[in-house]
C-alpha cells in the first residue's frame, strides 16, 4: 500500500483484497473512495470476539438479508451480492479489530479468508473490492492481506 494510505482508489483490481493495517486514517480512505464513486461500508468491531458476531456485524453493515447473517457461506454470498448495486467498487473499513484477533485468532484468520474469497470473485469480474482491517499498533504484525 502506498504511503498516503489512499492510493488504492484506482481501476487496478490486482491489489484488491483484505489488508491488515495500522495507523491508517480510515476517514481519509473513506472520503477518497467515495470521491471515486465507490460504496464504502464502515464497520466497528469494538467488542466483537467471535466469527459469528463478526459475520453478524459485517452483514448488517452491508445491508444483507437476515439469512446471510449465519456462517461463512452467508457472508461470502452477501459480499458477492454487492455487485447488484451500482458502484465502481466496494470498500469495507473495519475498525477496532484487535479484540477479535486477540480473543479468537483462528476466527480472525477465517474472516480474512472470507474477505479474500469475495475479493477474488470481484477481481475476476474486473471490479475492485477492498477491505481494510484496522488493528492497534501493538497488534499489527506488518503483513497485509
Amino acid at each position: 500500500m502506498a504511503s498516503s494510505g489512499i492510493d488504492f482508489c484506482s481501476s487496478d483490481t490486482a491489489s484488491s483484497g483484505a489488508w491488515q493495517v495500522d495507523g491508517v486514517d480510515l476517514v481519509a480512505i473513506d472520503a477518497a473512495a467515495s470521491h471515486e464513486g465507490w460504496t464504502t461500508h464502515k464497520i466497528d468491531f469494538n467488542g466483537i470476539d467471535s466469527l459469528t458476531r463478526a459475520i453478524e456485524q459485517v452483514t448488517a453493515a452491508v445491508g444483507a438479508p437476515w439469512f446471510a447473517k449465519h456462517g461463512r457461506e452467508g457472508l461470502l454470498q452477501a459480499l458477492i451480492d454487492l455487485d447488484r448495486r451500482d458502484s465502481r467498487g466496494h470498500l469495507l473499513l473495519i475498525d477496532n479489530a484487535s479484540a477479535l484477533r486477540s480473543a479468537a485468532a483462528v476466527d480472525f484468520t477465517r474472516l480474512l479468508d472470507i474477505f479474500e474469497d469475495a475479493s477474488t470473485h470481484w477481481v475476476e469480474r474486473g471490479r475492485p473490492f477492498w477491505v481494510f482491517v484496522a488493528l492497534d499498533d501493538a497488534d499489527f504484525d506488518g503483513h497485509g492481506g
